[in-house]
């Protein structure tokens, strides 16, 4: 086993087991600040959800990647540091600097580095069935491999210690850990996106913050730019950008959460409930609340209600 998951390590630095010997690679957890773990892929979290590969953290320079290609999707979050990242997209290179993410996507061919100063990056090799589910949710752009942040991701950064401890050993428990240790570090990394830099020159604010301030009030999208004084096109990026939604399905996202809030803790009827998360029309409510929650309101009140 242990040959296995050296050989992994070896294909992801885009190394020949040939050319270099197992123990050439092998990190001393106890005295290397920089370490890379590897672990079988889990068949069933691969063919249900995600299996984590493998994690790794270092720092300093070291030879840049070119024509590599993975097999599976990798993230690599760049805390500190510049560098460069070139593929079919940006054949000239795009430049890096922290913090930033860089997605990496299976069978694309891609190089990566640092500049001669050097970085920090912090990277999970993953792959599995919910790859499909995440990037339909926005958490990943295969139009914008590099995702500029206004911050480091310290609440993704500080999950690499236990992500390490769980790729340290193996079997089943060690593969749920690690999948859901990755897991975490992704939205992490990608909740500490930058809403800012998608719209624009739009600064600092907590545009989401403001934009659900007011979700329940029946007024347009655009009627809802002009509010935060943003064009259509600035509000939706902010938007997909932050949530993975349109801004009208982010509405009723929060329309549908805050209707079942009321549905359980409230006594208010189903049209009150309606008129107060701003829909006038409580049948259109009903149809929109069981399409999306899988159960009428009043079916989801029976079952979720404590008895008083």
């Amino acid at each position: 086993m242990s040959t296995i998951l050296a050989a992994l390590g070896l294909l992801f630095y885009g190394l020949s087991p040939r050319r270099l010997g197992y123990s050439e690679v092998r990190v001393d957890l106890r005295t290397n600040v920089n370490w890379s773990q590897f672990l079988a892929a889990s068949p069933a979290l691969r063919d249900y959800s995600l299996t984590c590969l493998g994690a790794g953290e270092h720092s300093g320079a070291y030879r840049r990647f070119d024509g590599r290609r993975l097999a599976s999707h990798a993230l690599v979050i760049i805390s500190d540091g510049r560098g460069r990242y070139v593929d079919a997209r940006y054949p000239a290179g795009r430049s890096i600097e922290a913090p930033a993410l860089v997605w990496l996507y299976p069978g694309v061919e891609h190089g990566y580095g640092p500049a001669s100063g050097g970085w920090a990056e912090h990277w999970v090799l993953f792959s599995g069935r919910a790859t499909f589910a995440f990037e339909q949710l926005g958490v990943w752009s295969r139009s914008n491999p590099i995702v500029e942040l206004a911050a480091a991701p310290s609440a993704a950064l500080a999950l690499f210690g236990e992500l390490r401890s769980a790729l340290s050993g193996v079997g089943e428990r060690n593969q749920l850990s690690a999948s859901i240790l990755c897991q975490r570090v992704i939205e992490r990394a990608s909740a500490s996106t930058s809403v800012s830099a998608s719209a624009g020159d739009v600064g600092q604010r907590d545009l989401i913050a403001e934009f659900a301030a007011f979700a329940f009030t029946s007024i347009s999208v655009r009627e809802r730019a002009q509010r935060l004084g943003l064009t259509v096109g600035q509000l939706r990026a902010a938007v997909a950008r932050a949530s993975g939604f349109t801004p009208l399905d982010y509405v009723v996202e929060l329309r549908i959460a805050r209707a079942c809030e009321l549905l359980v803790e409230t006594t208010a009827s189903v049209r009150e409930i309606s008129a107060i998360i701003g829909y006038d029309d409580p049948a259109y409510f009903t149809r929109l609340f069981t399409r999306r929650v899988g159960s009428a309101p009043t079916v989801f009140r029976e079952q979720q209600a404590r008895p008083a």
